[in-house]
């Protein structure tokens, strides 16, 4: 976008530039499969109501890192289950989560990974479909 030169030269000045990669817009397909691929979801956000893109790392079984929000993560996310929520945009409690998922062995982060994709079905149109209907018919 816009920024990417700005954004480049920070990454230089940082001395991170040989690790970050600016991808630039991305097809749908290979976004998921990007998820997929990376080992946390870092979720930055100060507020949010139901962020479509948590559910969608979640479903490709990446485990988010979220800072608790006033609504919002914190009824996606079970703290250590399925993701990590930080309480008070605390940056080192953040940091910490992140090394503790770099730190985890293939069992820990598989395990991770299915608790994120099972909580993310529980948002499938399936089940979102189904809670409606049985909220019409006890209105009925």
């Amino acid at each position: 976008g816009e920024l990417e030169s700005e954004l480049k030269a920070l990454a230089k000045e940082l001395g991170i530039e040989e690790n970050v990669i600016f991808m630039g817009a991305v097809p749908h397909g290979a976004l998921l499969q990007e998820m997929h691929d990376s080992k946390a979801y870092l979720m930055t956000s100060v507020s949010e109501a139901l962020p479509m893109v948590l559910l969608e790392a979640m479903y490709c079984g990446t485990p988010p890192i979220s800072f608790e929000l006033r609504i919002g993560t914190g009824s996606i996310i079970n703290d250590e289950i399925n993701g990590f929520i930080v309480d008070e945009r605390n940056d080192d409690v953040y940091a910490e989560k992140l090394i503790s998922i770099l730190e985890k062995d293939e069992s820990e982060m598989e395990k991770l990974g299915e608790n994120c994709f099972a909580r993310a079905m529980d948002f499938s149109k399936e089940k979102v479909v189904e809670m409606w209907l049985q909220l019409f018919d006890r209105a009925l």
